[in-house]
């Protein structure tokens, strides 16, 4: 009952985020187009963009289901996969000295002009797309998760020992419960990221996705859409974000309630 209330106490304290959020961006918005007279090809007015997805709104929600089931792809695969490698190089440092700079580099690389080479390596459909996403957001989870063990007491690790047969165990019931917070700020910060993985991960080419309205538009001089499909980009994001401070208050109350004090 507990855990239920604060969850309840969490998503009212997020509404109450995104709709400031969403206040914030309306005012600046409506503040570059009437104070700075911008064109419409370069800024549109939020009306525009609003009446843009009053008028389609079936265009609109296909189009944010198509990057909705990449993201629901993506997320859980970056999930396991940063965790293995985070787990990987808190565990057995040796391997931080081969994995770490794979893991930069897939970051440091400019995805915008691999997308052309993975679109063609890749057939056509969801795959390359979370493949390209999926190694975006493993970082911020391979790396909370790496921090999550390293910062567990060094002399609670060699007491735990004492007891753990073998490095599985001591990982399985020591390690991995103490660093599961971190593990959740990761999946925060993926979840937050998702929606930008995703916009980068659909440039590799899809018939359905955000994506695809921001770049065929641009290209067309229709503003009020693309700034539309930004708009619940944005929405998309802050809704993620709210879903992982609900997980983390479910499953690390003990962490929330930490902070909160």
């Amino acid at each position: 009952m507990s855990s239920f209330t604060e969850s309840n106490a969490t998503i009212t304290s997020w509404l109450a985020t995104v709709a400031a959020s969403l206040l914030v961006l309306f005012g600046l918005w409506w503040a570059l187009v009437e104070l700075f007279s911008l064109p419409r090809f370069i800024l549109p007015h939020p009306f525009a963009s609003l009446a843009s997805l009053a008028e389609r709104p079936d265009f609109y929600a296909a189009q944010l289901s198509g990057t909705l089931k990449l993201i629901a792809f993506s997320v859980p695969l970056s999930l396991a996969l940063g965790s293995v490698l985070g787990a990987l190089t808190g565990m057995m440092p040796r391997s931080a000295r081969w994995i770490w700079p794979v893991l930069i580099v897939t970051q440091a690389l400019p995805i915008y002009a691999l997308s052309p080479i993975v679109a063609t390596l890749m057939p056509d459909g969801l795959a390359k797309n979370v493949l390209v996403a999926t190694l975006i957001l493993s970082f911020p989870v391979a790396l909370s998760v790496f921090r999550g063990l390293r910062a567990v007491d060094s002399d609670l690790i060699d007491a735990a020992r004492l007891d753990a047969r073998g490095r599985w165990p001591l990982f399985r019931d020591v390690m991995m419960p103490l660093s599961l917070p971190s593990l959740m700020g990761g999946l925060r910060a993926a979840l937050t990221l998702a929606p930008m993985a995703a916009f980068l991960g659909e440039l590799a080419g899809t018939n359905q996705g955000l994506t695809r309205i921001i770049v065929r538009e641009t290209s067309m001089g229709r503003t009020d859409m693309v700034w539309a499909a930004v708009l619940l980009m944005t929405l998309m994001a802050l809704g993620l974000y709210g879903l992982g401070a609900v997980a983390e208050r479910l499953l690390v109350p003990w962490n929330s309630q930490e902070e909160g004090s």
